[in-house]
């Protein structure tokens, strides 16, 4: 592993796509700060969503500026890269992890071990997870509780190696803070910011979300774009009440109006807004039988009437075909941008259209 000066190595992990957003934010974070930020490399150990920072900065600083990022999942401190020996490699690894230093299992209760594997070995995840518990418990005496925990440890093994460290999150970052309204499907807080960095760099006037849902595009637009109006349209009861708890509930002024987000030409002036981020429905909403051709139609329609010429529309497609042909039979909005991220085994495309001037 290479060795850089004075650097705190922290790993963090995303949602596999978005690396170079996640990479982007925390150089903005440290240049406002003023610190050094030595290397970023990704993906870490050939594993996607997984990012290496090293920052000329303590422990502590370097872990509380990371806690501010909003684009990633979670923080982790990395301990060591142990090699698997081929003969006994379980018992090995529990000799290993306990001539391990791990300050904070020093005043701990309870801990636990979280294994993954990649690549093919003669030991399961569960056998990896003894492995260590058993070397930390070696040195420390600490006792294992699954679910009641003072510090969660990763183990992960790739080919013939396994990577250990302090998983500093508890809670995903992604989750977000609580809120009064969480469907099951929210969109993760780390795509909202995501769609909404991609989407430009200066403030737009006026942002619309046709599909608000639960309101988190619009919640962090107020974050990322504080001095723009933000509105957005909901079609369904209960997210259009949750949608406005949520944004009561986080101060945000928006704008909502409960409607058909796919016929924003019968409802909205032409040319009257600058950006559009959403998160469109992918089908458990739309129920039945879904015709995405015109869905997607519809959706590019009224985006194209509300748009102003040079304004633009950031939006997920979980059905990336149709919505590459809706692109193509519309004459007022071409691609700047396509990417396809990964949620969770999901694979949306990210799309990113510009209106024509004329």
């Amino acid at each position: 592993m290479r060795r850089y000066r004075s650097a705190m190595q922290i790993i963090v992990t995303t949602s596999p796509g978005i690396e170079d957003i996640v990479e982007a934010e925390v150089r903005a974070l440290a240049a406002a700060d003023g610190v050094e930020v030595l290397a970023v490399e990704h993906p870490h150990d050939d594993r996607p969503g997984r990012i290496s920072i090293h920052l000329d900065q303590p422990r502590t600083a370097a872990v509380a500026l990371v806690r501010r990022m909003r684009t990633i999942h979670h923080i982790l401190r990395p301990l060591a890269r142990l090699p698997l020996s081929e003969d006994a490699p379980m018992r090995a690894l529990r000799g290993a992890v306990s001539a391990l230093d791990v300050p904070e299992l020093a005043d701990a209760e309870r801990f636990r071990v979280t294994g993954y594997r990649k690549g093919a070995h003669d030991f399961t995840s569960i056998d990896l997870q003894r492995a260590v518990g058993a070397g930390l418990i070696d040195t420390y005496g600490t006792a294992v509780g699954l679910k009641e925990f003072d510090v969660e440890i990763r183990a992960d093994v790739v080919d013939d190696h396994c990577n250990v460290g302090v998983q500093i999150t508890r809670r995903a970052i992604s989750r977000g803070t609580w809120r009064p309204y969480r469907p099951r499907t929210a969109l993760k807080t780390n795509l909202a910011v995501a769609m909404l960095l991609l989407a430009g760099d200066r403030s737009p006037g006026v942002l619309l979300d046709p599909f608000c849902g639960s309101g988190t595009i619009l919640i962090e637009a107020a974050q990322t774009f504080p001095d723009a109006r933000l509105l957005g349209v909901e079609k369904f009861d209960r997210p259009f009440s949750g949608a406005q708890k949520n944004l009561q509930h986080f101060g945000v002024s928006a704008t909502l109006t409960q409607g058909d987000g796919r016929f924003l030409d019968e409802s909205m002036p032409a040319g009257s807004v600058d950006l559009i981020v959403t998160n469109p429905p992918f089908g458990v909403r739309l129920g039945g039988q879904v015709d995405f051709d015109f869905f997607y139609d519809r959706v590019l329609a009224g985006a194209a009437h509300v748009l102003r010429p040079g304004g633009r529309i950031a939006l997920l497609a979980w059905h990336r075909k149709p919505m590459n042909r809706a692109i193509r039979r519309n004459k007022y909005l071409h691609s700047v941008h396509v990417r396809i991220v990964d949620m969770g085994g999901l694979y949306p495309g990210f799309f990113l259209l510009e209106r024509a001037e004329a």
